[in-house]
């Protein structure tokens, strides 16, 4: 570092630290390096790790119907504001996360994972991830509004939700990193072979970046115009007629407009990972991008594209061990990335569920015994950082939230707060044995 830089760097650490409430500045950042042939996340005064984290610890959880009476006698009844919704900032949501980060002390656990709706300030004292949420493009996202992702428009989005992210979590050495989208839809429904994101872009007017992108991959493709149409049942002469067709369903040659999508599927997964990545290194050079949490069902083409941005794979998968190893090795073998399990669990339905997130066990103790033969085998790949359960508490029958998930919420403690022993002494067990399974890993 040059010695203007190195100036103004310790000018701006200075003011951060004597006027934004940090303490000491440090550049401890947690990295990821590949040691006697397994990957570890990596921080200097912890040495390598693992990541252990639960997803989920949510304040919702604590006041439906059910349970709120039990948790204002609990902890106070500051836990919510008058509309019963939870109030981050009272004396009772501060006692409940003292105890909920003394359980995760006690039972192994390092990380708050991606499903954190609580202040991050309140568990900076453990890792974290921070999230990035620039467009709403999850699968399970009603009346989502898909962006065109080549548009100026979209590139100063991505830029400004960066840019207030990073301005809080830039300094922070325990972020593990950032996070965008979770399960973005990059893949073709296996039924109908559509994509949204295609599909959308597609149907936007011919001065759209995205319909212009889309004419280029058909340049690539065809001779001419009408050779193009032809695939589409669309007569025209020109690549300036085929630029303002909105309607492209109607294929004539499927095999020919299902190579046209997904070159272009591609193509925006690569715009939108670009973007991301570029806007968080102009504000953030340190700390690791996680990118999106992905599904199992991510195009099988897209995973190369996506080790060019992001330094973690990370991904969303509710399978046994056995059925996902294949998958795991060979996304591994086709990006050169360590991978982060970021969301996955095992359950029992219970009396008061109508269901529950997760891998079916036959009881609440297989609960604990597939949780222990799970991180053993998962850690046994050299590849693979940590893992991050689905879930701290579970949800119950007729929870009033907008999370229409929260009712079938896996966890460890029963919906008023008590622990599952035998579940989380297999739990502690494993944690706790979960770096020296990794060191042994082949």
């Amino acid at each position: 570092m040059n010695s203007k830089y190195f100036v103004r760097f310790f000018v701006v650490t200075f003011f951060c630290c004597a006027f934004s409430g940090f303490a000491v500045f440090s550049n401890d950042f947690i990295s990821v390096k590949e040691i006697d042939d397994k990957w570890w996340l990596t921080k200097a005064e912890k040495g390598p790790f693992v990541t252990l984290g639960i997803n989920h610890v949510e304040p919702q959880l604590m006041i439906g119907p059910h349970n709120i009476e039990n948790t204002y006698q609990i902890y106070g009844a500051d836990f919510t504001y008058w509309h019963q919704q939870f109030n981050p900032h009272g004396s009772a949501a501060k006692s409940w996360l003292t105890e909920v980060k003394s359980n995760f002390t006690r039972w192994g656990f390092d990380a708050f994972g991606y499903h954190t709706p609580v202040p991050y300030d309140l568990i900076d004292d453990f890792h974290y991830i921070a999230l990035i949420r620039a467009a709403p493009v999850e699968v399970y996202c009603p009346n989502q509004v898909i962006p065109d992702v080549f548009s100026k428009t979209f590139h100063q989005q991505v830029d400004k939700a960066v840019a207030v992210v990073t301005k809080a979590h830039a300094n922070s050495p325990n972020l593990l990193g950032y996070a965008f989208s979770d399960v973005p839809f990059w893949h073709f429904d296996e039924k109908n072979k559509q994509n949204p994101w295609v599909t959308e872009i597609l149907s936007l007017g011919s001065q759209s970046a995205g319909k212009k992108t889309w004419i280029e991959v058909l340049k690539q493709h065809y001779q001419g115009a009408s050779e193009a149409g032809a695939t589409y049942g669309i007569e025209v002469s020109s690549w300036e007629e085929l630029l303002v067709v909105k309607d492209w369903s109607a294929n004539k040659i499927q095999e020919f407009a299902m190579r046209d999508r997904e070159a272009f599927l591609l193509k925006i997964i690569e715009e939108w990972c670009k973007t991301h990545h570029d806007a968080v290194r102009k504000y953030d050079k340190h700390h690791l991008i996680l990118g999106d949490k992905l599904w199992e069902k991510t195009h099988s083409k897209a995973w190369e594209i996506i080790a060019k941005y992001y330094d973690v794979i990370y991904i969303q998968w509710y399978a046994d061990f056995e059925t996902q190893k294949d998958l795991l090795i060979h996304i591994h073998e086709a990006t050169g990335k360590p991978i982060l399990m970021g969301d996955s669990s095992f359950s029992v339905v219970k009396p008061y569920q109508d269901g529950a997130k997760g891998v079916k066990v036959a009881s609440q103790d297989a609960v604990g015994d597939a949780y222990y033969d799970y991180l053993k085998s998962v850690m046994g790949l050299p590849f693979v950082v940590g893992w991050h359960y689905c879930g701290y508490m579970e949800g119950h029958r007729g929870m009033n939230s907008p999370d229409c998930c929260e009712d079938i919420q896996s966890g460890f403690l029963d919906p008023w707060g008590n622990p599952f022993e035998y579940t989380l002494q297999k739990v502690t067990e494993a944690n706790r044995l979960a770096n020296q399974w990794h060191a042994n890993a082949r």
